[in-house]
């Protein structure tokens, strides 16, 4: 995959949804979680929809401590805002 295959999200955003409670409707929640990493993109305007593990990337990356941007072949993957 090449770096336009992956979409920036805000770390802080994604923090917010994981810190959130969704409905226990099944598909009410879907619904909020699907508009809550939609809204959580860097950039909309690309029309890029985050995978469903972009929650989990951005929690492993919390629990190992990482706060720092992260970056390897492809690029930011995940980034912090201020």
């Amino acid at each position: 995959m090449s770096v336009e295959g992956f979409v920036e999200m805000e770390r802080s955003q994604l923090e917010a949804l994981l810190n959130s409670t969704l409905s226990t409707d099944r598909m009410k929640r879907e619904e909020e979680f699907k508009n809550a990493t939609l809204a959580a993109r860097v950039h909309p305007e690309k029309n890029q929809r985050p995978s469903v593990e972009a929650l989990l990337h951005h929690s492993c990356l919390a629990i190992c401590g990482s706060h720092a941007q992260h970056a390897g072949e492809h690029g930011h993957l995940l980034r912090e805002r201020s």
